[in-house]
């Protein structure tokens, strides 16, 4: 495996793990503060949530993978969207559909930013070339 593909793939584990950490942490009480109004912390919490969905959905679109293989990591991503925001019930942080949705819709801007890389996930077979 050339060094590149090594690096994506260690890269997207250790965002991964990060993320996943960053979201069953409860959110120290400091950090809040110094956003000052609920309004901000709202909004940048919620930028978070889309762009770092976005970000992991990139990585995903530079690894190496089969076509079979990227559909089960954009499943691995929505399954996460959806999993650590149900864990989050268990660390006083709360549940919100909201979030995984803007997950989701972080995860569809990510494809469109690695559109060259994704777009083999939705090419038609070609008709012609398929034998009778």
């Amino acid at each position: 495996m050339p060094r590149r593909a090594v690096f994506i793939n260690i890269l997207f584990v250790v965002s991964l793990i990060v993320w996943t950490v960053g979201l069953l942490m409860p959110v120290p009480k400091r950090s809040t503060e110094v956003l000052g109004s609920d309004t901000a912390k709202f909004i940048l919490s919620k930028i978070l949530h889309g762009t770092a969905y976005a970000y992991l959905a990139v990585l995903v679109g530079l690894m190496n993978l089969s076509v079979r293989q990227r559909w089960a990591m954009l499943g691995l991503l929505s399954g996460h969207a959806f999993l650590t925001e149900f864990l989050q019930l268990f660390v006083n942080r709360g549940a919100s559909w909201r979030d995984v949705a803007l997950d989701h819709f972080g995860i569809s801007v990510g494809i469109a930013a690695g559109w060259s890389r994704w777009r083999v996930l939705f090419r038609q077979p070609d008709s012609s070339k398929v034998e009778t």
